[in-house]
């Protein structure tokens, strides 16, 4: 592999992909990186409610390592996770005027402030059962709580502030309990994902890394150049002209099918729902019952369960409640060639009544406050959630980092080390999990959105 650090690098979008692996490219010497996208995401500090449509640009994500048995991505979580707590304390040292507009010194990034994996059965699932054996591996199972042990319990509760967390639902030993099978995990939380992308925004500016944002960014075209056996991708085309490259990174997430046809058999742009609740400032009782401190992130993981697949976020210090809905997801497929994003202004019937009817039966203080927004968060999946991170076969000079599956933005500080490692032809952890792939098995919980 040649040497590139005096390359012209372009890597297209500005989200969890594209800044990550911007931002490693300039830690490692390459000196000539530029960031293009269509959408001025800094502009709109990464906040879908000023107006950016990109799965990057949303209040906060779940933080997790619990994986089964894919093993790679808890340690990658892991090795993410003191990361993050290292810019917690970066920028609350920070001066504020050091800080990008849109951040401030009193943001945290990642709250670990527990996740509640919960079981509509009467046993722990295969993948959580295989979760704990490899959080035992890593040295991290006794920080974990499950609803049925008793010495888990014990343990849960010498600690108030897992103690609350852990009965959220109430205490799960009583007769009657609204959750009994599952585990408390205190190294998970949640990440504050708008702020993050604002914040490596601000790390790759401060690095020497270039962006062009807006309608000048939106790339139209590959450059390419023919040689005797291959086609050589030799920079993008623009609205606002042409920029030469030796290498051009794709990382545009669920549009990377529309961009790289070549991905459309392995990479399928789905949704997932989002309905997002303002709790009232005159409701004290609210904002102390969903604050992080005593309620944490939940989410139901049973196969075959109807609530498979939903998750809750606690509440933001501007007090909004996000309920996620991704045990069915939504393609767009107008288009024959993928499934393209489109951004209705409500979710699905199906997703709405799963999150009404989850309210119903757990959370009734809820049902009278205001719905503050509905969207999809689109997402490309990838066969068994894995990540594409590859040459393209057949094109010199093009690179695709996409297939976040709907959990990549947790490993956002250590995802573009390895990105450029496999850029550079080097052996990672992840290459015979991210490598290129033809196709593969899709999930069967699709559904198009006409058919919804």
């Amino acid at each position: 592999m040649p040497d590139l650090t005096n390359a012209r690098v372009v890597v297209v979008g500005a989200g969890v992909f594209g800044l990550s692996t911007a931002w490693h490219l300039s830690k490692k010497g390459y000196k000539n990186v530029s960031v293009l996208d269509g959408q001025d995401l800094p502009s709109r500090h990464y906040s879908p409610d000023l107006g950016s449509k990109s799965a990057s640009a949303d209040i906060n994500k779940v933080f997790r390592a619990s994986y089964g048995e894919q093993v790679h991505y808890q340690r990658l979580a892991y090795e993410s996770q003191t990361v993050w707590l290292q810019w917690n304390d970066e920028i609350a040292r920070s001066a504020p005027s050091d800080l990008p507009p849109g951040l401030g010194t009193d943001d945290t990034l990642v709250d670990l402030c527990g996740m509640l994996r919960l079981s509509a059965t009467d046993r722990l699932s295969a993948h959580e059962q295989a979760t704990l054996r490899n959080f035992a591996a890593a040295g991290t199972r006794a920080q974990q709580f499950s609803l049925q042990d008793a010495e888990d319990r014990r343990h849960a509760f010498e600690d108030p502030k897992w103690k609350a967390r852990y009965c959220v639902l109430g205490d799960p030993a009583t007769e009657g309990a609204k959750a009994s099978v599952g585990v408390l995990d205190s190294t998970a939380g949640f990440v504050l994902m708008g702020k993050a992308c604002l914040w490596l925004y601000h790390l790759c500016r401060k690095a020497g890394v270039k962006f062009v944002l807006g309608e000048d960014g939106k790339v139209t075209k590959f450059l390419t150049a023919k040689t005797a056996t291959i086609q050589k991708i030799i920079g993008v085309k623009t609205v606002a002209g042409e920029h030469p490259a030796d290498l051009v990174i794709v990382a545009t997430g669920a549009f990377t099918p529309l961009l790289v046809p070549q991905t459309a058999p392995s990479a399928t742009a789905t949704a997932g729902s989002l309905i997002t609740y303002q709790l009232p400032q005159d409701r004290p009782d609210l904002w102390d019952r969903f604050a992080p401190e005593r309620f944490p992130v939940i989410i139901w993981g049973s196969e075959g369960l109807q609530r498979n697949g939903l998750y809750i976020l606690p509440r933001t210090k501007e007090g909004l409640v996000k309920f996620g809905f991704r045990g069915t997801k939504f393609t767009n497929l107008e288009q024959p060639e993928a499934s393209t994003p489109v951004y209705p202004e409500s979710v699905p019937a199906l997703a709405a009544k799963i999150v009404d009817d989850t309210i119903d039966g757990f959370f009734p203080e809820l049902k009278d406050i205001p719905v503050q927004s509905t969207r999809l968060c689109w997402y490309t999946d990838g066969p068994g959630d894995e990540f594409l991170v590859d040459y393209v076969p057949g094109y010199a000079g093009l690179f695709v980092a996409t297939c976040g599956s709907g959990h990549g933005a947790k490993h956002m500080p250590m995802l573009g080390k390895y990105i450029v490692e496999i850029i550079e032809g080097k052996d990672t952890p992840f290459n015979q999990f991210w490598k290129w792939k033809d196709g593969g098995e899709r999930p069967s919980n699709i559904i198009d959105l006409k058919d919804a």
